[in-house]
């Protein structure tokens, strides 16, 4: 019987990344929601979708938010937009130059550095 919590080693890099993207936009915004400064319930969300697997761990692909902003911005995508426009312009100016971005390496080659890169942002942040 194949025991359903195992993964592929390309499952697990993912989760991996996951977790680590994960802390980084938690540390990003201080574990705070960028649109309305809570700290209840704040998870991170994914400006361009997840299932992009190209940017999903891009970390200004990430913003942190508390229940009520993260389903506005994924019910409101142009207003969304024109409020990180305004707050967050460096966000915003990378979503705009890569939302399009064609697809260049190999997936698991580029999971792989990613995971470094994600260490290393984490490393900086932890040490300010």
């Amino acid at each position: 019987m194949i025991n359903p919590i195992s993964h592929s080693p390309m499952r697990k890099l993912e989760l991996r990344a996951d977790k680590l993207w994960s802390q980084v936009i938690y540390a990003v915004f201080a574990g705070h929601c960028a649109k309305c400064k809570s700290m209840y319930g704040v998870s991170p969300h994914h400006v361009v979708k997840r299932r992009n697997k190209q940017l999903r761990h891009e970390v200004y692909n990430g913003m942190l938010h508390c229940p009520v902003c993260h389903r506005w911005a994924e019910d409101y995508p142009v207003e969304y937009l024109k409020w990180m426009e305004e707050k967050f312009p460096d966000h915003y100016a990378w979503h705009m130059d890569n939302r399009n971005r064609p697809v260049t390496m190999r997936y698991k080659h580029a999971l792989a550095e990613k995971i470094d890169e994600l260490k290393h942002v984490k490393k900086q942040l932890e040490e300010l």
